[in-house]
């Protein structure tokens, strides 16, 4: 099982958001720092074969007081990702710490 560490400490943003999770994937140059390019990006990891992933999210209370509705995106996104791998018999965890 692959584990991608993304730290999130002093993300208060979409924006910051974004540059961390293509930092810390690091996320393929295509990566077009939106919404929909991060649900990409998630259900087409074939970019980092693996049988298995663990998404660790480090450092996330500065942005869910900062910008709860972003913190709720990313939250509806994991689970979106963590339901279209399931549905294909692959490990996808999300731990948040």
């Amino acid at each position: 099982m692959e584990t991608l560490v993304i730290d999130l400490d002093g993300v208060r943003d979409r924006g910051a958001l974004m540059r961390a999770f293509a930092r810390d994937l690091p996320a393929p140059e295509y990566f077009g720092a939106n919404w929909d390019a991060l649900a990409d990006v998630l259900r087409d990891l074939s970019w980092r074969p693996a049988d298995g992933y663990r998404i660790e999210i480090r450092g996330a209370g500065p942005l869910t007081v900062a910008d709860p509705r972003t913190w709720e995106i990313l939250r509806e996104i994991l689970d979106e990702a963590r339901a279209f791998w399931s549905a294909h018999d692959v490990a996808f965890d999300v731990a948040i710490g």
